[in-house]
C-alpha cells in the first residue's frame, strides 16, 4: 500500500510540473515581454542586393515569367500593373501583365551615362564584376544591352528575403529607422523618367532622378500614422513629394516601394529588468514547493 501512495505522489508531483510550465510559461512569457514582431506581406520578396553579390534574373513572354538564380520566382498578380521587380538609383525593371501576356521594361541611365527605355520578350539581369549587365531581345529580334552602375539594389526573389514590395493604399508596419527603398516612373516632360528614394522616417528620404539629374524636391509628406501602445511603430501608407523641372511642378505620390519584411518594436509599457526577472523565478518557485510537499508528504507518511 505504501508503495502505490509513493507511486501516486510521485505522478501527481510530474503531472504539476507539467502543468505549471505548460500553464504558467505562456502567461509569463506574454507578462514579460518588451517587445513585439510585425509582419509585412507584399507580392513578393525583394533581396538587397551589392555588386559583391551574385544575382541573375531571366524573364521570358513564354513558360515561366521571371526565374531568379536559376529558381522559378512563384506566379502572383500583375495584371494591369507595372512592379518595380529591380530599382537600383540609376535603373529599373518593371514586370506586369495586359492582354497580351508578361511585358519588361527596362529603364535607366547606363555607364557612358546614356538614357533607355526599351522592353522586350526576352531579358537576362545580371550582377557581374559589381556591375549591373542587362540584356533583353526586343519583339523584332534586335538584341540590346547596357551595363548599368550601382551600389544597391532591390531585387525581387523567390523566397522569404530582408524585404517586400508594399503595394497601392495598403498600409505596412515601419519604425522610424526602417529603410524603404523605391525606384518608379512619374511623367514628367516624358512618361518614363525614372525617380528614387531611399532613407528613413527618422532620418528623411533622399530622392534622385538619374533621367532628370537637375530635378529638385520639395513638399515631402509622409502618410503615415503612429501604433498605440509601442515605441517608435508606425503604419505606412504613402510618400508625396513634388518634382520640380523646367519652372514646372510635378506632384508624385508613391505606394509602391520596399519595406522590411519584419520589423520590432518596444512596447510603450513593459516590466523592468528586475520584474522580468523576478516573474521568470515564479515557475521555478512553483516547482520547489511542489517538491517540498511531495517530500514533506513522504515524511509524514513515513512517520505513521
Amino acid at each position: 500500500m505504501e508503495k502505490t501512495n509513493v507511486l501516486t505522489l510521485i505522478i501527481t508531483l510530474v503531472v504539476g510540473v507539467i502543468l505549471t510550465g505548460v500553464l504558467l510559461g505562456p502567461v509569463i512569457s506574454d507578462a514579460t515581454k518588451t517587445t513585439e514582431t510585425f509582419e509585412n506581406s507584399g507580392p513578393f520578396n525583394y533581396g538587397i542586393i551589392t555588386p559583391e553579390d551574385t544575382y541573375t534574373l531571366e524573364f521570358s513572354t513564354t513558360g515561366d515569367p521571371i526565374t531568379v538564380n536559376g529558381e522559378v520566382v512563384p506566379a502572383f498578380d500583375a495584371m494591369n500593373k507595372a512592379y518595380s521587380i529591380i530599382a537600383c538609383d540609376n535603373f529599373v525593371a518593371r514586370y506586369g501583365v495586359n492582354t497580351s501576356g508578361p511585358f519588361m521594361q527596362c529603364i535607366g541611365v547606363d555607364q557612358n551615362n546614356t538614357n533607355f527605355a526599351d522592353g522586350g520578350v526576352t531579358a537576362t539581369i545580371t550582377v557581374s564584376e559589381g556591375k549591373l549587365l542587362l540584356n533583353w531581345t526586343k519583339a523584332d529580334n534586335t538584341t540590346v544591352t547596357k551595363t548599368v552602375l550601382f551600389d544597391e539594389m532591390y531585387a525581387i526573389m523567390p523566397t522569404t528575403d530582408e524585404a517586400v514590395l508594399k503595394v497601392s493604399t495598403e498600409e505596412v508596419y515601419i519604425t522610424g529607422d526602417s529603410e524603404l527603398y523605391a525606384s518608379g516612373v512619374t511623367s514628367v516632360s516624358v512618361w518614363f523618367n525614372v525617380f528614387h528614394f531611399e532613407g528613413t522616417y527618422n532620418d528623411g528620404i533622399t530622392i534622385s532622378s538619374p533621367n532628370l539629374p537637375d530635378a529638385t524636391y520639395s513638399n515631402i509628406t509622409w502618410n503615415i500614422e503612429p501604433v498605440e501602445g509601442y515605441n517608435n511603430l508606425y503604419k505606412l501608407t504613402s510618400i508625396e513629394f513634388d518634382i520640380n523641372y523646367n519652372d514646372a511642378v510635378t506632384h508624385a505620390t508613391y505606394s509602391y516601394f520596399g519595406v522590411p519584411s519584419e520589423v520590432t518594436a518596444e512596447l510603450t509599457n513593459h516590466l523592468t529588468p528586475g520584474q522580468i526577472s523576478l516573474m521568470g523565478a515564479i515557475p521555478v518557485m512553483v516547482i520547489v514547493a511542489l517538491l517540498m510537499a511531495a517530500v514533506g508528504a513522504i515524511a509524514y507518511r513515513r512517520g505513521d
